[in-house]
């Protein structure tokens, strides 16, 4: 967001913001209070994505280890070197930290560990193809559409991921 203030009237000031969202808003008398809210805003709306994608992997980390670790070996591929078992309990305790790191890590840190985040979505992709694939059935996706529409689901979880924790960029 670019803020240019210049004085096309005598006495009266103008503010043009240029940003992603408006190409060049114009605002008169504005105030610094209502600048500094109007820029926040975004910033809180990604400080709410963070959080809950952490809130999201710490639940999905917890039912790895607990109410949910049948319907996740389900996501397993055949060709894992580990046991699905241990498969899930290890991929359930790295969810954990990585939802903990998602919402405690200093802002100074937020898009490494967003990188890291979207590369753990990656990564378990191939567990998404298996269920699909091998028609397994796990978490109400019991029909081949189901589970074909679950894989689009992914890519938008990198993007969160990557969204929620890019440093915001000067222009």
């Amino acid at each position: 967001m670019e803020l240019f203030n210049h004085q096309p009237n005598a006495g009266k000031f103008h503010y043009l913001i240029k940003s992603n969202r408006f190409p060049y808003l114009v605002l008169n008398d504005i105030s610094h209070f209502d600048l500094i809210r109007n820029i926040m805003k975004e910033e809180n709306i990604k400080k709410v994505a963070r959080i809950s994608l952490g809130a999201g992997l710490i639940t999905a980390g917890i039912g790895h280890l607990t109410f949910a670790r049948k319907p996740f070996q389900a996501q397993v591929p055949d060709w894992m070197p580990l046991k699905k078992d241990d498969t899930v309990v290890y991929s359930g305790l790295v969810e954990i930290a990585l939802g903990s790191a998602l919402i405690l890590t200093p802002k100074k840190y937020e898009g490494t560990i967003g990188k890291i985040a979207a590369g753990l979505f990656v990564s378990v992709f191939p567990g998404n193809i298996a269920q699909f694939a091998q028609k397994r059935s796990a978490f109400g996706l019991n029909t081949d559409g189901k589970r074909f529409l679950r894989l689009f689901f992914q890519p938008v979880l990198v993007y969160w991921a990557l969204k929620a924790t890019q440093p915001k960029q000067l222009r």
